[in-house]
C-alpha cells in the first residue's frame, strides 16, 4: 500500500472513532438531560399528589388530652398493696413551677411544690401504712372548660383505704393546666374536701 493511501486511510479511521465517542458523549447528555427531566416531572407530580389529597393524611393528634391527664394523676396514686406509685410519671405530669394546695384542717391548707407535694403523699403512705393496704382515689365527675392553651378541670373524687371501716372521703380538685410544648401539664391544683353539710353546684356535681 502506498503511504499516502496509508495516511489517508488512517485518517479516515481515527475521523470515524471520534465521531463514534462524540455521539456516545452526546448519547449520554441527552440521557442524563431526558432523565433529569423525567425526575423533576415525578417530584412535581409527587408534591402536586399530596398536597391536593392532604386532607385524607391529617397531621398526627396530640396524644392525651387535658382531661386525660387530670385521670391519670388519680390512676397513679392509687395502688393495690405492695405497690408503690411511679412517682417519676406523677412529676412528668406536672409543669417544674406547679403549685398544689391542700385542705389541712377546717380553718388552714397546706401548700406545696411539685416535689413537696409528692413527699406528703409518700409521707401519708408511711405513716397511715396503706402500703400494706393499698389506696384508691375513685373520681366521681370530671367537668372541663378548654380555651386555646388553657383548660381548668373540676374533679369531685371519692379517697378511700380499701379494708377501712371509715366511709369514703368526698373531695373537690379544681385544676389548672396548660399545653406546654404540645403536651398538657398541670400548673396547680386546689384541694377542698367535701363536709356532709356543703352543697355543689349542680354543673359540678352532674
Amino acid at each position: 500500500m502506498k503511504l499516502r493511501n496509508f495516511s489517508s486511510t488512517l485518517r479516515k479511521l481515527l475521523y470515524t472513532k471520534n465521531i463514534e465517542k462524540i455521539i456516545c458523549v452526546k448519547n449520554e447528555r441527552k440521557m442524563m438531560k431526558l432523565y433529569r427531566s423525567i425526575r423533576t416531572v415525578f417530584v412535581i407530580t409527587f408534591c402536586v399528589y399530596v398536597l391536593s389529597n392532604a386532607q385524607f393524611y391529617p397531621a398526627k393528634a396530640q396524644s392525651g388530652s387535658a382531661e386525660d391527664v387530670v385521670k391519670e394523676i388519680y390512676e397513679l396514686v392509687s395502688f393495690k398493696p405492695g405497690e408503690t406509685p411511679d412517682w417519676d410519671r406523677v412529676k412528668s405530669l406536672f409543669v417544674e413551677e406547679a403549685v398544689v394546695v391542700l385542705r389541712a384542717s377546717r380553718t388552714s391548707h397546706n401548700i406545696f411544690s411539685r416535689e413537696s407535694f409528692i413527699q406528703d403523699f409518700k409521707n401519708f403512705i408511711t405513716r397511715s401504712n396503706v402500703d400494706k393496704t393499698g389506696f384508691l382515689e375513685k373520681i366521681v365527675s370530671v367537668k372541663s372548660t378548654t380555651v386555646g392553651d388553657i383548660t381548668h378541670c373540676f374533679v369531685v373524687y371519692e379517697a378511700s383505704i380499701p379494708g377501712s371501716q371509715r366511709s369514703p372521703q368526698k373531695g373537690l380538685d379544681s385544676f389548672q393546666l396548660i399545653k406546654k410544648d404540645g403536651k398538657w401539664r398541670i400548673i396547680s391544683i386546689v384541694n377542698e374536701v367535701i363536709l356532709p353539710n356543703m352543697s355543689l353546684p349542680k354543673e359540678i356535681s352532674k
